[in-house]
């Protein structure tokens, strides 16, 4: 770091030059993102913000806010981040601008927080006088860390962190990480009690930031790493000591997070841990092969090159795929010499971006996440801020900023264009299906998205495709068989109705059995619709759906299987009108107009019966031939219901000669 110039007495003015990144950083992050603030909800914002009523909150009282702050029951564990969609929902409802705003505001305050880091990065590696040099030039800590800043603010691969309404808790993770790493350098720097209330807020900022995503563990590695490089200068006795003690903590604080995941979720703890143990291998070697995939989207970081889904193949085993061996060889050849070279910075750069990563290439989560470069990234911001004044002014003199400016404006054209994709889900899962056609994720989206915008033609082919890619999916199946029934071909949609039933017995079979009752219903089979209906009334006990069933029994020609299915709805909903006029009906079929005329009569006389029941009762004593008792009956609905236009009409015919 010689080229980088310390001066020994603090500027004038040295106070302007850092407020220009605290005012500049924000107001950029929102030129470059506000224009797609309005795009929609898309993928995961629907179970996690739209169809969360937890998160839906109508007051900020005690109960609501516990609610919100338990969350989904898969965010059990990122109650920060709840809290924080449901502050959004109180706000700006369903409003996708209003959540996107946010996570363009945190965006550009995690710039400036991570411009400060950067400088006192610079400082600290370069130098121990207290005054950080200011300017424009690239050569002193101020312009370096600037560029690198801005840089990294700009990158279109923050786009998926920024677009996405649900990954807005990695800004807040990051958020309190970087909260987390100024309070860490305060209490380095400082002693007595004033270290132990810095300390206490670093902890403190920590804690709130593996409450918004569990990302954030990680934090306590690279902490290490920077008092390893910074404040140790790679001294091997401290690090061997360091170890010792880092090494056991990280595998109590791992314990302690899956103990309350278990507690929180142990369903979901059990499956993931089952995962692991099947693919941690697997997954590791294909991490490495990631690692050097991440950081050529970093150099070249190309629209075209990004994706919701890169459809990466796993590992697995060392030589499958070859290139498993080639990045291993690479990445132990790259710390090896980065050790050896004794360059703070540089390993402190490595040891960042890889140990960041570590906490979710153990996790069973899809291979590549453009979001997971989030706060790595802090590695490659320090990278460019330390490099460029090794080179620029080198070449460009005092023009070194030239070039600098030229890449902000291609990559601030890239990521407005990568922004576009998230314009409507048929638009982003295109553009993921156009990346990775043999990955099933994108293939089933895009169809799923497809159908639901009414093209089923268009989206017939890629659920097919979705079906082949992974025939283990029911919910494939499910909307294959809904697809194939709208445009006409049910005999073809029926096996795979009954296939996501089979393959699907939690989230959604209730959905999954009413879709195949439909189908069965268009083929003429009335007796599986029945069976399949009682079967959602058996798992779902609804009013609804016991009417449902007993309706399907009385075309079946099953009115006592109909007087059972409307006692029960009515045992549940006793005023539901559906299930009133049903069981007449069925009470009429199986027992005579008689008991059904009787039964009938008693809903009338409590005086909350609806006008439909006065109707019917009409039509039943019209059927026994008690036209007299017809008129009288419909004289009293009317006396009752005058506004009501169908007793009028039928008043006026019954009366009639």
């Amino acid at each position: 770091m010689s080229s980088l110039r310390e001066s020994k007495t603090r500027p004038h003015g040295s106070q302007l030059w850092l407020l220009l990144p605290v005012l500049a950083l924000p107001l950029l992050s929102w030129g470059l993102y506000a224009e797609f603030r309005a795009y929609p909800f898309v993928y995961d914002d629907y179970w996690n913000i739209v169809e969360n009523p937890a998160l839906h909150l109508d007051s900020l009282e005690g109960p609501a806010l516990l609610a919100a702050l338990e969350g989904h029951f898969r965010n059990r564990t990122r109650p920060l981040s709840n809290l924080g969609f449901a502050l959004s929902y109180a706000v700006w409802g369903l409003d996708p601008a209003g959540f996107r705003g946010v996570g363009i505001g945190l965006h550009g305050v995690n710039a400036v927080l991570l411009f400060l880091l950067l400088l006192k990065t610079l400082r600290l590696a370069s130098s121990k006088e207290p005054g950080p040099p200011v300017g424009w030039s690239l050569t002193r800590p101020w312009g370096a860390a600037f560029a690198g800043t801005l840089v990294w603010l700009v990158h279109p691969l923050h786009s998926h962190a920024v677009m996405s309404i649900h990954q807005r808790m990695v800004l807040q993770a990051a958020f309190f990480c970087l909260l987390a790493l100024h309070a860490y350098l305060a209490a380095r720097q400082t002693s007595g009690r004033r270290r132990q209330i810095w300390a206490g807020l670093a902890g403190f900022a920590w804690l709130c930031g593996m409450l918004s995503k569990e990302v954030a563990l990680g934090l306590a590695l690279a902490v290490w790493v920077y008092e390893v490089c910074i404040f140790r200068r790679l001294d091997p006795v401290w690090t061997r000591r360091s170890l010792r003690v880092l090494l056991p903590s990280a595998l109590l604080g791992i314990c302690l997070l899956g103990g309350l995941l278990f507690i929180l979720h142990p369903g979901y703890a059990h499956k993931q841990l089952a995962q692991i143990r099947q693919s941690l291998a697997g997954q590791l070697l294909t991490q490495v092969r990631v690692l050097f995939f991440y950081l050529s989207l970093w150099l070249w970081p190309h629209p075209a090159r990004l994706s919701i889904d890169h459809g990466l193949a796993p590992s697995s085993s060392l030589l499958a795929p070859p290139t498993n061996l080639l990045a291993l060889l690479a990445l132990t050849g790259l710390m090896v010499w980065l050790w050896r070279t004794r360059r703070p910075l540089r390993v402190l750069q490595a040891g960042w971006f890889l140990l960041l990563l570590l906490l979710e290439a153990l996790l069973p989560l899809d291979a590549v996440a453009e979001y997971r470069l989030y706060l790595p990234g802090f590695a490659i911001a320090l990278c460019i801020a330390e490099l460029l004044p090794r080179y620029l002014p080198r070449r460009f003199g005092r023009w070194g900023w030239l070039p600098v400016l030229l890449i902000l404006g291609l990559l601030c054209q890239a990521t407005r264009t990568r922004c576009r994709v998230w314009r409507d889900p048929v638009s982003l899962w295109s553009d993921a299906a156009a990346h990775a056609p043999d990955s099933y994720r994108p293939r089933y989206n895009l169809g799923f998205e497809l159908l639901r915008s009414d093209d089923a033609e268009a989206a017939l082919p890629h659920l097919r495709r979705a079906v082949e890619l992974k025939s283990g999916s029911a919910l494939a199946h499910g909307y294959l068989a809904v697809c194939l029934a709208q445009q006409g071909l049910l005999e073809e949609a029926y096996p795979h109705s009954e296939r996501a039933v089979a393959l699907d017995k939690k989230q959604d079979w209730l959905h999954l059995l009413r879709n195949q009752a439909l189908i069965a219903r268009r083929l003429g089979r009335p007796d599986e619709v029945l069976a399949l209906l009682q079967t959602v009334a058996e798992r779902e006990p609804r009013a609804a759906n016991y009417v449902a069933a007993a309706r399907q029994a009385l075309r079946c020609a099953r009115p006592e299987l109909a007087l059972q299915l409307f006692g029960a709805a009515l045992r549940l909903a006793p005023q539901d009108l559906d299930a009133r006029t049903g069981m007449i009906k069925a009470q009429a079929k199986a027992t005579g107009v008689g008991a059904a005329l009787r039964q009938l009569q008693t809903w009338l006389n409590d005086g909350s019966a609806h006008a439909d029941l006065w109707l019917l009762g009409a039509e039943l004593l019209t059927v026994a031939g008690e036209q007299g008792k017809t008129i009288e009956l419909l004289r009293e609905a009317r006396r009752r219901f005058p506004n009501d236009t169908r007793l009028v009409a039928a008043l006026r015919k019954a009366e009639e000669p």
